[in-house]
């Protein structure tokens, strides 16, 4: 029996499912068994909690993945020795090192990895609004 879930929450896919379709603007960008796309990334994520304007940093052999508030996110083949060299960027760049985290990759992870960055939702008045759905008929 096949049952098909279309969900936003990784966490669920990843609970719920034996096999995991990722797909942006219309085509499949990853597909495979949870366990199997997580692998792939063969990657630690590190998570930084800092203070002060964020700075990119470059460093080789890690990744810049994204910032949500005070939190700064990278991956690294070996998050064990990238640890001490992301907070001594950080630091030398001016920004206050609060706490560093390393954990395994999980579903959003792979959908960060697949999709990459994903533009701003256009925002339609209501005439461009009517005029799209008109074209849609």
């Amino acid at each position: 029996m096949t049952i098909f879930v279309t969900t936003h929450y990784m966490d669920e896919a990843d609970q719920y499912c034996d096999r995991v379709g990722i797909v942006s603007k219309g085509r499949i960008v990853a597909l495979g068994s949870p366990s199997s796309l997580k692998s792939q990334l063969m990657t630690d994520v590190i998570t930084a909690r800092i203070s002060g304007p964020f700075v990119p940093i470059d460093i080789e052999g890690i990744q810049f993945i994204g910032q949500k508030d005070d939190e700064v996110t990278f991956t690294a083949e070996n998050g064990k020795e990238a640890l001490p060299l992301i907070a001594q960027a950080l630091s030398a760049n001016g920004m206050k090192v609060h706490s560093l985290s390393l954990r395994e990759p999980d579903l959003d992870d792979v959908f960060l990895h697949a999709v990459g960055h994903q533009e701003e939702p256009r925002h339609f008045n209501d005439h461009q609004f009517r005029t799209m759905l008109r074209r849609r008929k």
